[in-house]
């Protein structure tokens, strides 16, 4: 087809040119690649037509005149085919303009209320942020709170422990010595008796009587301890729990 067109464009031509033929040659023997080539093809055809017109544009030939007639019209012919093309794109490029104008302003207004709408929910997360900020600071002054006393009932543990022990230990120490007092007072009892005077053994019953205070008293003294002492002392295993539920 495209060969046929060309023969008929240079039909009276006797010097064609070397490149076109060469190009209308390698269309028929691929005519998918020379698809693709078909506009710039096109574009050298005008420019060879402009230029053998250029030659016969002087000529007071007939025969040139009448060849010059035809260049000039598929000159005309390719001109008007430009000038559709290009009006063409300037609509397409309007449409496209105006398309790109309509995107950008509604992208402009949705950028701008997703922008104030993670603006609000930005400050909203501030605000969330802060309050909890504020009730985990809240525990953790409880927390401490909580392990201040926790470690006061520790100490006080520990002292309550060191006292009963202390009790403990002096309760023995006087049952041991109320146990002494009255081994030593028998064993005086029955010596005075064998070798005291008369005289002497008529103030026995004034030291016998003496030692049994003594013996009171220390009892006494083993009463005040045992009420004194610490009765009821926290367990290690509800401190243990205190500081859990801390």
């Amino acid at each position: 087809m495209h060969i046929i067109i060309t023969k008929k464009i240079f039909s009276d031509i006797r010097d064609y040119d070397p490149s076109i033929i060469r190009i209308e040659f390698k269309k028929t023997l691929c005519p998918n690649k020379s698809q693709k080539r078909s506009k710039q093809l096109e574009l050298w055809k005008m420019i060879t037509v402009a230029s053998y017109y250029e030659k016969l544009m002087n000529s007071t030939r007939s025969r040139n005149v009448r060849q010059a007639v035809v260049y000039i019209r598929e000159l005309d012919a390719a001109a008007n085919r430009i000038n559709s093309t290009i009006e063409t794109l300037d609509q397409i490029t309007n449409e496209v303009n105006n398309e790109i104008g309509c995107y950008t302003e509604d992208f402009t207004k949705s950028w701008i209320t997703e922008t104030d709408a993670l603006k609000n929910n930005l400050y909203q997360l501030s605000i969330q942020l802060q309050k909890q900020q504020k009730a985990i600071n809240n525990v953790a002054n409880h927390f401490s709170r909580s392990i201040k006393v926790i470690n006061g009932m520790n100490d006080n543990l520990r002292e309550h422990k060191s006292l009963l022990k202390k009790c403990r230990i002096f309760d023995i120490n006087i049952l041991a010595l109320i146990k002494l007092v009255r081994l030593q007072s028998r064993k005086m009892v029955a010596s005075a008796k064998e070798h005291w005077s008369v005289e002497d053994l008529k103030t026995l019953p004034l030291a016998i009587d003496e030692l049994n205070k003594v013996v009171i008293n220390l009892g006494n003294l083993r009463t005040a301890c045992k009420l004194i002492a610490p009765t009821s002392l926290p367990d290690e295993k509800d401190i243990a729990n205190l500081i859990h539920q801390a």
